[in-house]
């Protein structure tokens, strides 16, 4: 409630008062019916094998949901995601961009994104055998 507030404050000054909520997690599943995007920015995940955030069951075909986590720790969540007909995208393409932009302030020339890209993919692939 306390982060809402500071949210609602510092965020939503000007705008419509009621674009915030907080509802307790139990609620979720009942909500996600009137959401087309869920975005998981806990540390759920990080650990190989670790629980799916949300069941299949309470997700529906066409949602989207982006994980920022990435590699072996999010596959039991994709998999519910994959399991329910939503749409999956990992935390990998965030961590691909934010290495671009640090090898910009770096070196001051665009990242290869490409070839960033691939080893990225290679990497992560392979800590899934």
């Amino acid at each position: 409630r306390a982060l809402a507030d500071e949210l609602e404050t510092t965020l939503l000054r000007d705008g419509p008062r009621d674009r915030l909520q907080v509802k307790a997690w139990d609620d979720i599943p009942a909500l996600l019916g009137e959401v087309d995007l869920i975005v998981n920015a806990t540390s759920a995940g990080l650990s190989p094998g670790a629980p799916a955030v949300l069941p299949a069951r309470v997700m529906r075909p066409g949602l989207l949901v982006f994980d920022t986590v990435y590699g072996a720790g999010c596959a039991n969540f994709q998999a519910e995601v994959t399991a329910a007909g939503a749409r999956w995208s990992d935390g990998l393409g965030m961590l691909l961009h934010q290495g671009a932009a640090a090898f910009r302030l770096w070196t001051g020339q665009d990242a290869p994104l490409d070839v960033m890209r691939d080893v990225l993919q290679r990497a992560f692939s392979a800590s899934r055998r």
